[in-house]
């Protein structure tokens, strides 16, 4: 059911900074990637998906969003090797990241900077790059062979 103009704004930030508090300073972020591995890891993801509702709710910028998005990414992938994986966790904390970009940026007073930008699009060229290079890896390899049987 639609919010009626009259409701007042929800107010996820404090739900937010428990969530944080509780996977990156209590540290349940690395505990579930120890104890659960990959699901573990994965659990803790989809919850710090909750920030990124926040963030919309709260306007953030979308390169912000992105940067959100890198922040999680990272955690989840290198979170996701084993033992590696679980002590990257305990330092990373891409919720606390998170969480203050939200803070800093929310509603859109304080506007995205040129660091912002280049993270965002270095993530983005090495995305580019690591969907690429397998291909040209395949096409070289195929290339080599024909030129073995040939």
């Amino acid at each position: 059911m639609p919010e009626s103009t009259s409701d007042p704004p929800r107010d996820d930030l404090p739900i937010s900074r428990r969530l944080t508090r509780w996977l990156d300073d209590y540290y349940l972020d690395g505990i579930l990637g120890l104890l659960l591995p990959g699901a573990g890891d994965a659990l803790t993801g989809v919850a710090s998906g909750a920030l990124l509702i926040t963030a919309l709710r709260e306007r953030v910028p979308t390169v912000i969003l992105l940067r959100m998005l890198l922040n999680i990414g990272v955690d989840v992938v290198v979170g996701s090797v084993p033992f590696l994986g679980d002590a990257f966790d305990f330092v990373w904390r891409s919720n606390r990241r998170n969480l203050e970009l939200i803070e800093k940026h929310r509603g859109g007073e304080t506007p995205p900077g040129l660091a912002d930008y280049a993270i965002v699009a270095v993530a983005m060229g090495l995305t580019l790059l690591a969907l690429t290079l397998p291909v040209l890896w395949m096409v070289h390899g195929y290339r080599l062979l024909e030129g073995l049987l040939g």
